[in-house]
């Protein structure tokens, strides 16, 4: 039976607006007018404006009355309700007066009120037999909880559809039982009868539910209900609790389920905890928070999940299958029909039961390119963990994930192709997704006069085919899409490409066979190396001993069959990319053991193995990044999270290219970054996880610009720097936060930190490097506090726990090295210092305090994060020092002493034997011009107020030449040579990270470091 009503035996007199309905294109709508006229004024009224869930509960209030009288009144009366309200919303809907998102929210609103209405009155009525059920160990209430899966958890319900349920409760216990009216008083002591376990009450109620909304009576049904989706489906019990769920979705859960999960979400009322029994027991607690802290780590991982694609793809394909099943086995009722048209266009589509949920092209592969991204991206960007198909759309264009035009194209189609199903279903109210057959004229004509708004067409047979083109329109638009998205059409090119060109996969079938040919005989294993050099591996001994050892490697050999398949897939991809990426500046053997490297590192991921084999575009990116840079092969191996960044779909005109941009960029981030912070609040270990994931990920963009040239080295340098301020800062915050929820001092718990982190070296200059220490100094300002110990303590705590915030080696690896030794007193000072207290050691009161040396430093110090009342005490502080502590011209002479006695200690705690130039420490190097521009800020800062500014050594340079310090040509030669010697340390660097040196031949930059010699000696008189 496909009517949800049923229309009765005898059939009354047709009244004049049962008559105007008999023209109509709904069958079901007229069926519905000829059997029930008296409904007519019911449906008029609901029809009159937008129906929402406000003109659902009215019209269900006139239904109950003041109580539902039985169950059989609840029933009948739901099924009333639901058969009036469809009614209003095909009149509104095929008259142009509603949209789509009024028929999918009045849809949704209906089956959330209905299912309350059920469950409400159901529960109450078991509960008169058997108790309230109560849950262990503290005897709160319990409620049947009802999650919504489907379209019914997105909010975008269809007219006919199924409503998919899952029931849940949360905990074990039992119920309270009821008592006896006429007891002895022997008997008064005995328990109450009727209990039962909880498992048992919500399975009753359960099924009663289910009938409630299900069951075909004379008056139909309100929503067919689907169980299927619950843990182990059809053979699974119908009642889970919490925990059972949880251990399921861990242990049991299929990756398809995942999807499902996505739009989970609890459609059912309290009943028993918003309306306690027992006035002695505690509410239950929010469901659906529990709810949700329970599935997200199941639905949302927390690394980019590439796996999920290929379990996406499998779903799809399955789906795809049997709905061409159905397809085949409907057209060869219209298989005559369609032989004497014409097999192109139109006709020839007609001849074919077009399914617009699960064919090519359909409903489902729009929701499945959405669910893509949420799945791979939604456990970092918590902006994409949304239920409704638009909504996710949008959000995917505005996170410029997707470009603006396709995102609006495949809005345009959902809600094309949505239209057209609710068409189809107003028919007959049949739960039908399918265009009738060709033959079926009259099933035709009557669509197509429904669909007359949504392709300008009349209500002929001529304007189904103006239908089915406008299909076909949508349809092509939505496959393409799919297919892109999914890699099918550049994988199929990628592959028929590398089947074009066997090397790569005769060269590792001769390694990863169980008896390796090259093992079994000496003569095989010289034509593999014959094979490797002709290849591109010249010589080829090192590519044949990389490939040998991958082969045996322990890593390979306890991984799953399943992913040992795809790895063998990969890896003769990988050894084609590294024989492309052969250059003169590149070479393939090298790249090969890097690539190598990063395989032995994620083996044990398959989800990796699967974006590295599926997609060939993070392939080439990947080979470009190994083939360049050794260090950034190092730090993408140590951290293979980051591989989502290097197939990013940000343009590069989107990223950051001024200084506005940049800052906006890392608000952006600061922004997310606490979010994520937030949610994971109450764990210490993941917030630690979540700060160095962002720091890694943020440094490999970063990475990734630089590499592609984007970035110089002082921009480099620059966003470095801000991204260092920007984890102190947000480290801070959690640190403070969780030392307060860890039972700290009520002060701490009151009041944020009156603390400041002050960078020194190359943060406080903004000159950091990928893997520069930070040198740092930490701050607390105790003005306000009465009690001083109390203050000491409280930031001594904090700053230690902040240290090991910063350094300590987690999972998700190390976030930086900290040197506090420029702190008062060094290594044998406190921690952190009170402002008052570095001050006073700073400005040297009582002739103790602060080295030269210290001034130095202190001339590049900056504020880098934490209370900014505190740091711009600082930073005034810091320019007062300077002034106050400047020499006259008598001092000068010591200043200069005290400089070059510290470029000669540092000289010879350097010592370089190697006959090459040091970049750094040797004469005419980079110290020499950073003493040089440290004389000058602490010789003239009191006379020439602009060198006081932290606005690094190039500008304080050409501001040195400008006051007539310097000679201009003598600036701009050190202020070159600087940027060249940073380049070429920046380089040297990235291409041997375990250099511990960065040296070149001994006759390199002549030209530079002779004017650096030239500057020294005119500033300080003497060797360094």
């Amino acid at each position: 039976m496909t009517d949800s009503f049923v229309v009765p035996a005898v059939i009354p007199a047709v009244i004049p607006a049962a008559a105007r309905l008999l023209s109509e294109p709904s069958r079901w709508r007229t069926r519905l007018a000829i059997a029930r006229p008296a409904w007519s004024s019911d449906i008029e009224r609901l029809a009159t404006g937008r129906i929402d869930r406000g003109a659902i509960e009215a019209q269900l209030a006139g239904e109950r009355g003041d109580t539902w009288r039985d169950e059989a009144h609840l029933i009948s009366g739901l099924r009333h309700l639901r058969a009036k309200t469809l009614a209003a919303l095909i009149d509104r809907d095929l008259e142009g007066r509603a949209d789509l998102a009024e028929v999918m929210e009045a849809t949704t609103a209906l089956a959330e009120i209905a299912i309350g209405e059920a469950l409400a009155f159901l529960s109450r009525e078991l509960a008169r037999r058997h108790g309230v059920p109560c849950g262990r160990p503290n005897g709160e209430p319990q409620d049947l909880i009802v999650i919504g899966m489907g379209k019914l958890g997105g909010g975008e319900l269809n007219v006919s559809s199924d409503v998919d349920l899952i029931f849940v409760y949360r905990e074990d216990g039992e119920t309270t039982g009821r008592v006896r009216r006429e007891r002895s008083e022997a008997d008064s002591q005995m328990p109450p009868f009727g209990i039962i376990s909880n498992e048992e009450f919500f399975t009753r109620l359960g099924r009663k539910l289910i009938a409630a909304l299900g069951e075909v009576t004379a008056d139909g049904f309100v929503f067919r209900v689907d169980m299927r989706l619950r843990p182990d489906g059809d053979s699974g019990p119908l009642v889970t609790h919490f925990a059972m769920l949880e251990h399921y979705l861990i242990a049991s859960a299929r990756d398809w389920e995942r999807f499902a999960w996505i739009k989970a979400r609890i459609v059912s009322p309290a009943v028993f905890t918003a309306n306690t029994v027992d006035p002695c027991v505690n509410a239950a607690t929010d469901s659906a928070d529990a709810l949700a802290r329970l599935i997200k780590p199941f639905v949302y991982r927390r690394y980019l999940d590439f796996g999920a694609i290929d379990a996406l793809r499998t779903l799809h394909a399955q789906i795809r299958q049997e709905a061409a099943r159905r397809e085949s086995v409907r057209n060869e009722r219209s298989s005559r029909y369609a032989a004497g048209h014409d097999a192109q266009g139109a006709a020839g589509a007609a001849s074919r039961r077009i399914d617009v949920k699960l064919g090519r092209g359909g409903i489902r592969e729009i929701e499945f390119i959405a669910q893509h991204f949420q799945l791979i991206r939604g456990g970092r960007e918590p902006a994409l963990r949304l239920r409704p198909t638009l909504a996710t759309l949008a959000v995917l264009v505005r996170e410029q994930l997707i470009d603006e035009a396709i995102g609006t194209r495949l809005c345009e189609a959902y809600v094309f192709l949505r239209n057209v199903e609710h068409r189809l279903q107003y028919l007959d109210d049949a739960q039908t997704h399918t265009l009738p057959a060709r033959d079926a004229i009259d099933d035709c004509e009557r669509v197509a006069a429904m669909c007359a708004r949504l392709v300008e067409a009349g209500p002929k047979v001529a304007a189904f085919d103006a239908l089915l083109a406008a299909l076909e329109h949508h349809r092509g638009f939505v496959a393409a899409q799919f297919d892109g998205v999914f890699g099918l059409e550049e994988d199929k090119a990628i592959v028929d490409a590398e089947t074009s060109r066997p090397s790569g996969i005769d060269l590792w079938s001769a390694f990863s066979d169980a008896g390796p040919v090259y093992a079994r005989d000496e003569a095989a294993a010289m034509r593999v190396r014959a094979q490797l050099a002709a290849s591109g591996f010249e010589p080829p001994d090192g590519a044949f001993d990389r490939l040998a050892a991958l082969a045996r490697s322990a890593r390979l050999r306890t991984i799953a069959k399943a992913t040992r398949a795809r790895l063998d897939s990969l890896v003769p991809r990988v050894i084609e990319s590294s024989i492309e990426s052969g250059s003169a500046e590149s070479d393939p053997t090298a790249t090969l053991g890097r690539w190598f490297d990063l395989i032995e590192a994620i083996a044990g991921r398959s989800a990796y193995l699967a974006l590295l084999e599926e997609f060939p575009v993070a392939r080439r990116a990947v080979t470009r990044l190994l083939s360049a840079s050794p260090w950034a092969a190092q730090y993408l191996t140590r951290h293979p999270l980051l591989l989502d960044d290097l197939i990013d779909a940000r343009d590069e005109d989107e990223r950051p290219h001024d200084a506005a941009a940049w800052a906006a960029w890392w608000r952006e981030v600061a922004k997310t970054l606490a979010t994520q912070l937030d949610e994971v609040a109450t764990d210490t270990e993941r917030q630690m996880d979540v700060l160095r994931e962002t720091h890694h990920a943020e440094t490999f963009r970063l990475l990734i610009g630089d590499l592609e040239g984007r970035l110089t080295i002082e921009a480099l340098s620059d966003q470095l720097s801000a991204l260092a301020d920007l984890i102190l800062e947000a480290t801070i915050r959690a640190c403070w936060a969780s030392l307060a929820r860890q039972g700290a001092d009520d002060s701490v718990r009151r009041m944020d930190p009156a603390f400041a982190v002050i960078g020194f070296g190359k943060l406080g200059g903004k000159e950091l490097g990928y893997a520069s220490d930070l040198d740092l100094v930490f701050l607390y300002d105790d003005r306000d506090e009465a009690d001083k110990t109390l203050a000491v303590q409280r930031y001594a705590r904090f700053a230690q726990r902040l240290n090991l915030w910063l350094t300590a080696r987690t999972t998700a690896g190390a976030l930086f090295d900290i040197d506090l030794r420029l702190r008062p007193d060094g290594a044998a000072g406190l921690v952190v210092s009170s402002f008052a207290s570095w001050s006073a050691y700073e400005r040297r009161e009582h002739d103790v305090g602060a080295w030269t040396w210290e001034h130095q430093a202190l001339t590049r110090a900056r504020f880098c994060a934490g209370d900014r009342t505190l740091g711009a005490a600082f930073e005034a502080e810091r320019i007062a020092i300077l002034i106050d502590r400047a020499p006259d011209e008598a001092g000068r002479g010591q200043l200069r002493a005290d400089i070059v006695a510290m470029r000669k200690k540092m000289y010879d705690g350097h010592p370089n034997r190697s006959g090459l130039f040091d970049l750094k420490h040797d004469e005419g190097g980079m110290v020499d011009i950073e003493f040089s521009v440290q004389y000058l800020v602490l010789a003239f800062g009191n006379a020439h107020r602009e060198l006081l500014a932290n606005a690094g050594n190039i500008a304080l340079l050409s501001r040195a030449a400008d006051a007539g310090l310097i000679d201009h040509e003598d600036a701009r030669g050190a202020a070159d040579a600087y940027r060249v010697y940073r380049a070429r340390q920046h380089a040297s660097r990235l291409a041997d990270p375990l250099a511990r040196a960065a040296r070149v031949e001994a006759d390199a930059f002549a030209s530079e470091r002779a004017v650096v010699r030239r500057l020294w000696e005119s500033l300080l008189g003497g060797s360094g």
